[in-house]
């Protein structure tokens, strides 16, 4: 797929980050109300991820955290790790020592046990 979306299902909203439209990448992050069927722009600007795609999201429903790894930003591989926190609507990037490589077209669960 060009986006990744990941289901907030309590809430009843779609989460959608970056993507592709066949000439350019995109680093947004927009929230769809289904109950309301409107969207939302939630960030757009220099803080989160850069501009990318065939990344994954997975969210977190306990702690209400939309988590964003790798993709391709039409250059290279990406290897980055970030988590949004819904409530307070900021980003954080997470330098770790030992992460997975570089990688786009992959898949992630997230498991709350």
């Amino acid at each position: 797929a060009a986006w990744d979306a990941g289901p907030e299902m309590g809430h009843r909203l779609l989460w959608l980050h970056g993507g592709w439209d066949g000439q350019r990448a995109f680093r947004d992050l927009w929230k769809f109300d289904v109950r309301s069927r409107a969207w939302n722009l939630v960030s757009s600007g220099s803080a989160g991820p850069s501009e990318r795609w065939a990344h994954v999201c997975a969210w977190d429903p306990k702690t209400r955290q939309l988590w964003v790894h790798g993709g391709w930003n039409s250059r290279s591989n990406l290897q980055d790790l970030w988590m949004f926190h819904a409530a307070t609507e900021r980003w954080l990037h997470l330098s770790l020592d030992v992460s997975p490589t570089a990688r786009h077209d992959h898949v992630a669960a997230f498991d709350d046990t």
